[in-house]
């Protein structure tokens, strides 16, 4: 993938995150530090902001550091895509109280979070750079630590529901 086509997919994951930052600011100026819904705010900020910077530049980091080849283009958006999907479908679950959407939703965001993760790994066995794999091998703990974090949150709001 060219430098251009890499810059924009970044540019997409980057856009994506700030919306997260915005939708959050927006939801403290509509309701007020007061009254906005403490679990959306932190979920704007964590599930939708924190996790799409964190796939995109662990993989982005881990290709550069260990001298691998990104992702295809199109691959990197449609992790990107089904990332937002997966959060989406849980911040509407969640609001809604459908359980379904939830479990769904939390599924396809662990099989996203699972496949970045088999990627990183695939990455630091290919790479060339073999002095960085030990720092490579940090996100796999990130990313294995999310993947604990959607098991814990589908049980508190299916539990709550």
């Amino acid at each position: 993938m060219g430098r251009s086509r890499r810059q924009a997919g970044h540019t997409y994951a980057n856009a994506v995150t700030i919306g997260y930052l915005l939708a959050a600011v927006g939801q403290l100026a509509v309701h007020g530090p007061d009254r906005a819904p403490s679990w959306l705010l932190v979920h704007l900020l964590v599930l939708g902001a924190a996790t799409n910077a964190i796939v995109t530049w662990s993989a982005h980091f881990a290709s550069a550091m260990l001298q691998q080849p990104p992702l295809p283009a199109p691959l990197t958006l449609a992790r990107l895509v089904a990332l937002n999907v997966a959060v989406v479908g849980v911040l509407v679950g969640v609001s809604e109280g459908w359980r379904g959407s939830i479990i769904a939703s939390a599924g396809l965001l662990a099989l996203v979070l699972a496949v970045h993760l088999g990627t990183l790994v695939r990455t630091v066995h290919g790479g060339r750079a073999r002095r960085f794999a030990t720092t490579i091998r940090f996100y796999w703990v990130a990313a294995g630590s999310v993947l604990l974090g959607i098991g814990a949150g589908v049980t508190l709001a299916v539990d709550d529901v």
